[in-house]
């Protein structure tokens, strides 16, 4: 006890040497719930709209400041159907986005903003990438590797969900996913499989295989008035997995 006592003064001592951190730079990165939200689908299929958003947050590495600081978005090319600016998605130095959104107000380390997509028609043929990231401007630099990146993927005819479980939907296609969609009303989009979906796996999988038996049943009704169901190849059968 004496000896800690006789100790204590030289902690403290090293503790009040101890220099303050006073680093203004600051960098940005995206903050993430999950793995899987360095991807979002976005797909015009479901609505009538012409413009759609996916909203992501942005959080500061470094101290608030006392004046709004622009956020400094660009896109990175992916050599492979990328998103066109002005045509995919409204570009980021969109006068209204600028002023409404794409920064980080005085005294705040974070900010979910928008990114806006555009219905066109060159997403019937195809889907387009969105990938996302921060530049350099006077009052950010951009974070580690791991957290400066977002992927979005723009379509306008349905799309496999990031969290698609084969074990328990089989393998994806577009008609399968039309058919579950008419059959029980839900999207079984990212959204619902994120929130809905990832719920009762974790807490009630009853639920799962209960939905996948109803799929199963009204297939089975709708094959014996029909015929079989196919993908638009004419050849993959729609089917579910039986338990």
């Amino acid at each position: 006890m004496a000896a800690l006592l006789l100790a204590t003064p030289l902690f403290m001592a090293c503790e009040a040497d101890l220099p303050v951190y006073q680093n203004e730079e600051c960098w940005l990165k995206f903050e993430y719930e999950h793995r899987s939200d360095t991807l979002t689908n976005k797909s015009f299929a479901y609505h009538e709209n012409s413009t759609d958003t996916v909203w992501v947050l942005v959080r500061i590495m470094g101290f608030p400041s006392e004046q709004d600081r622009i956020i400094p978005l660009k896109q990175v090319p992916t050599g492979n159907h990328d998103a066109i600016s002005g045509e995919h998605y409204i570009p980021f130095d969109d006068a209204e986005l600028l002023q409404k959104y794409y920064f980080i107000p005085k005294g705040e380390i974070e900010r979910e903003i928008p990114i806006v997509l555009k219905r066109t028609p060159s997403l019937k043929e195809a889907d387009y990438t969105l990938r996302l990231t921060f530049g350099t401007n006077e009052s950010f630099s951009p974070g580690s590797k791991e957290t400066i990146h977002k992927r979005i993927v723009i379509a306008d005819q349905l799309i496999q969900p990031n969290s698609w479980q084969s074990y328990f939907l089989g393998i994806y296609g577009q008609e399968k996913h039309r058919f579950m969609i008419r059959t029980t009303g839900f999207k079984w989009d990212d959204e619902f499989m994120d929130d809905v979906w990832m719920y009762y796996m974790q807490y009630d999988q009853n639920y799962c295989f209960y939905l996948v038996g109803v799929l199963n049943k009204a297939l089975s009704e709708y094959e014996a008035e029909h015929g079989r169901l196919y993908e638009a190849d004419g050849v993959t059968p729609v089917d579910f997995p039986k338990f």
